[in-house]
């Protein structure tokens, strides 16, 4: 399996809780964190898709595919121990929605 790089914003407190909460969680060591204001962070940014890179949010690159906001998250949930995966029920809701959703957070955390 390939390796999955999480990005996240390393100056953000929450989104550096949830990153501990995500190694916490990860018993298969299928993730790697890595802040995206970081060197390493910065340059993997670099082969992120132009029309996804200046986005406020979570990135997950994974099998070379990248995913961003809602989607990231429910990836990511998905590969954690339970009560994680539970959140992947979050699909049957449109992508808009939970895009919104997710921008309103990224908005005031």
């Amino acid at each position: 399996m390939l390796e999955q790089i999480v990005l996240f914003d390393g100056f953000c407190s929450v989104c550096t809780k949830w990153g501990r909460l995500i190694e916490a969680r990860d018993y298969g060591n299928k993730f790697r964190l890595v802040a995206q204001d970081s060197d390493e962070g910065e340059l993997i940014l670099q082969n992120c898709p132009e029309n996804i890179r200046n986005f406020d949010s979570i990135f997950l690159q994974k099998n070379g595919q990248w995913f961003y906001k809602s989607g990231a998250l429910i990836r990511i949930a998905a590969g954690l121990s339970l009560p994680f995966p539970i959140l992947s029920l979050f699909w049957l809701i449109p992508s808009p929605i939970r895009d919104f959703a997710y921008d309103i957070h990224a908005k005031y955390r």
